[in-house]
């Protein structure tokens, strides 16, 4: 995948079916925490270009504090990326699939800015985990970072223990973790969930989830 900067975050370049299906340039912002996150726990990313660019540990910190804030206000992209388009709340964001799929209307509206999941929160825990090579660690973005909670409505016991365990490193949330862990990987998850899985893994440090997940 590629990216280009914007804001302080990375935005992946719309496909045409996006523009197709929204009805305007979504600018991939729906993920832009999320992507940004990966990219700086990495070190790295892919331009327009096409060539590997390097994050300075001046960007990442400038990212994580851009997401950090971001998250804070329950906002899943800057207010400068805002559109008509976009769904004022999840109602009408699954109205208006509910009419495109139907083909009732052309296009339908991209998600609210305010729908906040857990993954753009665990990625930037992740990513301000990171020991960086200069300038010590981001102590500060990891504090300010895991002061926030996950949405209530977003509850599934394995990251609510497994946000618990990043706080206060006490071994029985990190048990705690791992046994819901374990038994979500045994039902069984989308590709995206498994994923999100192996950054809270190698975070906590959990060698049973990444047995598991291999």
């Amino acid at each position: 995948m590629t990216f280009y900067k914007k804001h302080s975050l990375l935005f992946q370049p719309d496909h045409q079916w996006e523009i197709d299906e929204f009805g305007c340039e979504n600018f991939s912002k729906g993920d832009c925490i999320s992507n940004s996150m990966k990219a700086v726990k990495l070190g790295k990313y892919v331009n327009l270009d096409e060539n590997m660019v390097d994050i300075s540990t001046a960007e990442a910190l400038q990212m994580i504090w851009t997401a950090t804030e971001l998250i804070r206000q329950g906002k899943r992209w800057p207010d400068a990326l805002n559109h008509p388009r976009d769904s004022k709340n999840w109602l009408q964001y699954q109205w208006s699939k509910m009419l495109f799929k139907a083909g009732i209307t052309k296009h339908r509206r991209s998600r609210s800015q305010g729908s906040m999941t857990k993954d753009p929160i665990i990625y930037t825990i992740c990513a301000a985990r990171k020991p960086w090579s200069e300038g010590g660690c981001s102590v500060k973005h990891l504090g300010d970072i895991l002061e926030i909670g996950f949405p209530w409505w977003t509850y599934r016991p394995a990251p609510f223990a497994w946000r618990k365990y990043m706080i206060t490193r006490e071994q029985k949330y990190k048990r705690r973790y791992e046994f819901w862990e374990a038994i979500s990987l045994w039902i069984g998850m989308p590709e995206f969930a498994l994923r999100t899985s192996r950054y809270m893994a190698e975070a906590a440090g959990s060698e049973k989830v990444l047995k598991m997940l291999k």
